[in-house]
């Protein structure tokens, strides 16, 4: 073995390394890797896991008290989202302050395009009182996956 390779092992030990390459495994393994987020339903007890099926029936039987955020940037908004929803960007200076305006005895279905936005708007909203969440699986990627519709802007010819 190289000198400078024996020298590394010497100073961090032998069992080290390979608990840092399982770290890596898990890591990669984990949902933040492929862009999906995290789900906080199983963590918080403010907030519900629903399929996107079961997001889109809830929203099909017009719950009177349910408030759909929508956390992307205005573009992402404007490039397509769920019907009925209000685009508060949650990458705004802003989000905070906005998201504390709202009534917190409502019903919130929050969603971003993969849920980290929306991991951390939890958070927020939580931390202020918010008591009824509703987390949509895989976020918008996961509607459209579902094959959901979409309020869309008019295709130009």
């Amino acid at each position: 073995m190289e000198p400078h390779l024996l020298r590394i092992r010497q100073i961090l030990g032998e069992g080290l390394i390979p608990a840092l390459a399982v770290l890596a495994i898990i890591f990669l393994c984990s949902p933040y890797s492929r862009g999906q987020g995290l789900s906080f339903a199983g963590h918080n007890p403010a907030v519900t896991l629903l399929t996107p099926g079961q997001a889109y029936e809830l929203l099909s039987s017009r719950a009177r008290d349910l408030v759909i955020l929508d956390i992307r940037t205005p573009g992402e908004f404007a490039a397509g989202h769920i019907k009925g929803a209000i685009n508060m960007d949650y990458r705004s200076g802003a989000f905070a302050r906005e998201i504390g305006r709202l009534d917190r005895s409502r019903t919130y279905l929050v969603y971003c395009r993969t849920g980290r936005r929306t991991a951390g708007a939890i958070d927020i909203m939580t931390a202020l009182g918010f008591r009824r969440i509703i987390q949509v699986a895989g976020d918008i990627e996961g509607w459209k996956a579902a094959g959901l519709p979409l309020v869309t802007p008019p295709r130009r010819e």
